[in-house]
């Protein structure tokens, strides 16, 4: 195309319609320079006038891997500027990773629609801003434009909070969107999941499905997904039954699917079913890799998770941080310490991969596990960072025959480091029962009342779309005799659900 450029800037009889095609051509060899001749070419007849034309050619350095420089030069010299130019620019800095930027350039917009407060709040997502993202989200609906469902999918992929996620859940309803919507249902689900709200994630995921088959809406790779993540709260005969739709809808194949039933069949204690859907995988990605080693290890097959590990350095993808959480913890499980060093190391030296706090937290447990105590607290001396109270909890669950002196001391750090202190009290009390410590036993316990609330465990059971929760006292109080009846009915609910869509239950 360079020479084609050339030949026209010597004739300078360039049609629009010829600049359009040249634009069209650089979208898909996005070469800096290929934009930057083009760029001259329309500055020279004088087309870059045409905002449709100069909002390409600002797309087109975006893409490009130009500088920011560039592109608000670009900016700067379309005369009349539209939203559409406004928002290329905006995205365009937010993808070189300027977000103070891209906020002055959004508080100067003349006028925003919900592209560019989707921009930003993509923008703050991807940083970890989540605050900043929730309250764009706020402020756009302060400013009476309309979220659309690219927005609430975004917001719902990152809260961290149950309270924003109802928040969220309540607005979606407020403003008319259908649950029924697949891309909507997918991050409902997903969210609930990942706050803990298994009875919100499991009753919405069935709820999606049953009205997606209704409709005669084909599911995606991401229905079955965000299902099979949860179906694990119900027996293993309606896993299987989804199973057999996956097969029979040609999603078997799907790298995606197939990991979420690796996930499903470990959680429900059916390895053999989980390494032999494995092993059918064309395609495996290191998703499905880790998936795998995870189901092995929380299964106590410590000795197949390694195997696999090394079958994955062989043949499959570089490893990952996951991957290294999932062997590390295979090492704690079968006191492999010499094997969990050894590949500490190497994630470090070998893959270049800095330790987390996961990471540290398998460590610790290793050593201690092992008798290393003064191994394990060097260790978290040597932590660059703050150790969190997943490291402090692994260091204090590991080490009821240590130093009671440093016990306590790790105690203290573990409650100025975590939200709530009940764990760690909790943790305290075990260790002072197993060494024998009755009077500091008696002084902890008093303290525990006037400063921890204790946390009551609890069970639930969904039927006919509403939970029913009961704790081990209610089995003592009138009308407690119909909760065995309603653990038995449960199963026979879950049936009733799966048999009541046509072609589903064989």
């Amino acid at each position: 195309m360079y020479p084609l450029v050339k030949h026209k800037h010597k004739i300078l009889n360039t049609s629009l319609a010829y600049c359009c095609r040249l634009i069209d051509q650089c979208f898909s060899l996005k070469s800096s320079k290929n934009v930057t001749v083009l760029h001259a070419l329309l500055v020279k007849v004088g087309f870059n006038r045409y905002t449709f034309l100069g909002n390409r050619c600002l797309d087109l350095y975006c893409r490009s891997g130009s500088s920011a420089v560039d592109v608000l030069k670009v900016f700067d010299d379309i005369a009349l500027r539209n939203v559409v130019s406004w928002n290329i620019c905006l995205k365009g800095l937010l993808n070189f990773g300027h977000m103070e930027m891209a906020c002055s350039l959004f508080d100067e917009m003349p006028e925003r629609d919900v592209v560019s407060w989707n921009s930003m709040i993509v923008g703050h997502a991807s940083c970890g801003h989540v605050d900043r993202a929730l309250e764009r989200f706020r402020r756009m609906q302060i400013s009476g434009v309309q979220p659309s469902e690219y927005t609430y999918s975004i917001l719902m992929s990152v809260v961290f909070a149950t309270l924003c996620g109802r928040e969220l859940h309540g607005s979606l309803i407020r403003r008319g969107f259908s649950t029924s919507n697949v891309v909507l249902g997918n991050s409902l689900i997903d969210m609930y999941g990942k706050l803990g709200l298994l009875d919100y994630s499991v009753e919405a995921a069935l709820l999606l499905f049953v009205l997606t088959l209704r409709e005669d809406i084909r599911p995606t790779e991401y229905t079955f997904s965000s299902l099979l993540s949860v179906i694990h709260s119900f027996p293993v005969e309606q896993g299987t039954q989804i199973h057999c739709l996956v097969i029979r809808l040609g999603f078997d194949s799907d790298a995606i699917v197939a990991s979420s039933l690796v996930d499903m069949y470990s959680k429900f204690g059916f390895v053999n079913c989980a390494v032999e859907i494995f092993s059918r995988m064309t395609a495996k990605d290191l998703t499905c890799w880790n998936t795998l080693i995870l189901g092995l290890t929380h299964n106590n097959m410590v000795y197949e998770a390694l195997d696999t590990f090394k079958e994955l350095l062989q043949s499959g993808p570089p490893p990952d941080r996951i991957t290294f959480c999932a062997v590390l913890l295979a090492c704690t499980y079968g006191g492999f310490v010499d094997v969990g060093l050894t590949l500490f190391s190497s994630m470090i030296d070998d893959y270049g991969i800095p330790p987390s706090n996961e990471h540290f937290a398998c460590l610790v447990n290793l050593l201690f596990k092992a008798g290393r105590f003064d191994e394990a607290v060097e260790l978290i001396k040597e932590i660059p960072y703050e150790p969190d109270c997943l490291v402090w909890e692994s260091l204090l669950d590991a080490c009821a025959i240590g130093d009671l002196n440093l016990i306590e001391g790790m105690v203290e750090r573990l409650m100025e480091v975590m939200p709530e202190p009940s764990m760690a009290y909790q943790l305290l009390t075990r260790i002072y029962e197993m060494q024998g410590k009755w009077e500091s036993l008696v002084r902890l316990k008093n303290t525990m009342r006037s400063l921890v609330k204790p946390v009551v465990g609890f069970s639930w059971i969904g039927m006919k779309n509403q939970i029913y929760v009961f704790d081990a006292k209610q089995l003592g109080q009138p009308g407690a005799s119909c909760t065995p009846v309603t653990m038995l009915e449960s199963t026979s609910y879950a049936q009733e659900i799966f048999d009541g869509i046509s072609g589903f239950s064989n």
